[in-house]
């Protein structure tokens, strides 16, 4: 059985990074929380606290929740075994990569967890699997699916905008992610309104930029040329708003590159993690999920489908925090 130092080991990490990163809180990292994680799921770890019977079936299955982790996104990992330990439920983790292929997740196995929760995007094998087999209790967290509940930064991303254009900015880009997961897509769309409520000149501003990227690497590099391209340019934008921390941090190190400053020079804004958003200098303000809602709200459908009772609504929608930090400020170059 894989122990918690083996992953440490072959991380090249302490345990209590390991500990940490899995549990998706504390400061660590976004980069080393990906790794950690990742090499965890390709060792088949389990945590030993989850109690798993390595047993035969015998007609009744051997946890009562599971959490289905797909490309690293443990952030409701912590919440979501605080709340198994507080109604004493049986629960195991399984880390997958979306795009591993057509082989399902040991945990859609009835003899292996009552109900199912999965964050993350949705592959085509589970989804073909849940078209087969609707009655499955199953949620997904922050991806489309007949039951799920996401987190809707519709109206974060209005406020923000709102203080923006507050503080005078009126030159903006914007960066997001792939289209195919479900935080981008809700971001663009939720850009897009904002330019039509609030008569945005579009002319006058970097519209979304899309990358459809594999790993942290291929990510941020790319996050650094867009940053390079964007406020290297003559039509320099006082503010920038992006779809992930990691993208703001690629920001705020090519704007120290360029010798201007954040947030007097150029303002820098994101959709990420509160704990995340302190992990570096200037503090990022941040449109963060609440992922206690989320995971609260979640298991409580989970455990509704679980026991055969009436869900009215099938798809629920959490809002976020906005919450302002060093890393914006009023445009001090007036109106452009």
């Amino acid at each position: 059985m894989v122990k918690l130092k083996d992953v440490a080991e072959a991380a090249g990490v302490t345990i209590a990074t390991v500990s940490i990163a899995l549990s998706g809180k504390g400061r660590v990292s976004s980069a080393t929380r990906e790794r950690v994680c990742r090499i965890a799921g390709e060792m088949h770890y389990r945590p030993s606290g989850q109690r798993l019977r390595e047993q035969p079936f015998r007609g009744e299955s051997r946890v009562d929740v599971g959490l289905i982790i797909a490309d690293n996104q443990s952030m409701i990992l912590h919440d979501f075994i605080q709340f198994a330990e507080t109604y004493h439920l049986r629960n195991q983790l399984e880390f997958i990569l979306s795009e591993g292929g057509t082989q399902l997740p040991s945990l859609l196995n009835r003899s292996a967890a009552k109900g199912v929760l999965h964050i993350g995007y949705i592959g085509e094998g589970i989804r073909r699997y849940l078209e087969r087999n609707p009655d499955h209790p199953f949620v997904a967290v922050n991806d489309t699916a007949e039951y799920s509940v996401k987190t809707d930064f519709t109206a974060g991303v209005h406020r923000a905008m709102q203080y923006l254009l507050a503080l005078g900015h009126h030159k903006i880009a914007f960066y997001s992610g792939s289209e195919k997961y479900a935080v981008p897509r809700i971001f663009n769309r939720a850009i897009e309104k904002c330019i039509q409520e609030y008569e945005i000149d579009r002319s006058r501003h970097f519209m979304p930029c899309h990358f459809e990227g594999s790993n942290c690497v291929d990510y941020m590099n790319n996050s650094l040329k867009w940053a390079r391209q964007v406020l290297g340019s003559e039509n320099r934008p006082t503010a920038c708003f992006c779809s992930g921390l990691m993208t703001a941090r690629a920001v705020i190190y090519v704007a120290m590159e360029s010798g201007l400053r954040v947030p007097e020079d150029l303002s820098v804004l994101a959709l990420g993690d509160a704990g995340d958003a302190l992990n570096g200098y200037p503090f990022v303000t941040t449109i963060s999920e609440n992922y206690s809602r989320l995971t609260s709200t979640a298991m409580t459908m989970l455990q509704r489908r679980i026991s055969g009772l009436c869900i009215e609504k099938k798809n629920l929608y959490i809002d976020t925090d906005f919450v302002v930090r060093g890393s914006t400020g009023p445009n001090r170059k007036g109106k452009q």
